[in-house]
């Protein structure tokens, strides 16, 4: 499992950077990965405290792929 919580946030600003949101999840199973939008702790008034930036080598998932999923649901 990812040792973080996954971020849901699809109308953030630096979604197409932020590892928190387009982390492949480990697992089939959504039910065991943990997700937020962090709306009021992740913004631009505290400098997106909880952005983490997307390594050369993490694996991620495309944002377009991710976004369209959201729409399907």
């Amino acid at each position: 499992m990812i040792p973080f919580i996954l971020c849901t946030k699809y109308i953030c600003p630096l979604a197409k950077d932020c590892y928190r949101l387009r982390a492949s999840p480990s697992s089939n199973n959504e039910e065991e990965e943990r997700y937020n939008e962090f709306i009021s702790i992740c913004n631009e008034l505290d400098d997106y405290h909880f952005f983490i930036h997307i390594r050369e080598n993490d694996k991620v998932l495309e944002l377009e792929e991710i976004l369209k999923n959201t729409k399907e649901e």
